[in-house]
């Protein structure tokens, strides 16, 4: 059986450029495109990269029923909405990004 995947990218279509950039540097990642719920998400190793909306959709990924540390929890997003910086770390995003960041930047 394997374990959980290294990276889990979680979007409805608007993060082709990170599903991208994951393929060229031959990084394992799996997918998650239009999932209903949280559950439905399979708990990432290392890093969670959702969109913004996402993110507000689904609260609920930054929580840890056992306790343990998470993932690193990046978010990129295009909003330039003052609130949204502090509704994201309440929920427990660690990094925010905006997606209008240049390519390399983003690698």
């Amino acid at each position: 059986m394997a374990g959980p995947p290294s990276v889990v990218l979680l979007d409805d279509g608007e993060l082709d450029r990170v599903r991208a950039i994951l393929e060229r540097l031959g990084v394992e990642f799996e997918l998650c495109r239009r999932v209903p719920d949280a559950a439905s998400v399979p708990r990432a190793r290392d890093l969670l990269v959702t969109s913004g909306r996402r993110a507000l959709a689904m609260p609920e990924l930054g929580a840890r029923p056992d306790g343990e540390a998470g993932p690193l929890w990046l978010c990129i997003h295009g909003q330039g909405l003052e609130g949204l910086r502090a509704q994201l770390r309440d929920l427990g995003v660690h990094y925010l990004v905006n997606s209008a960041v240049d390519q390399e930047s983003l690698r």
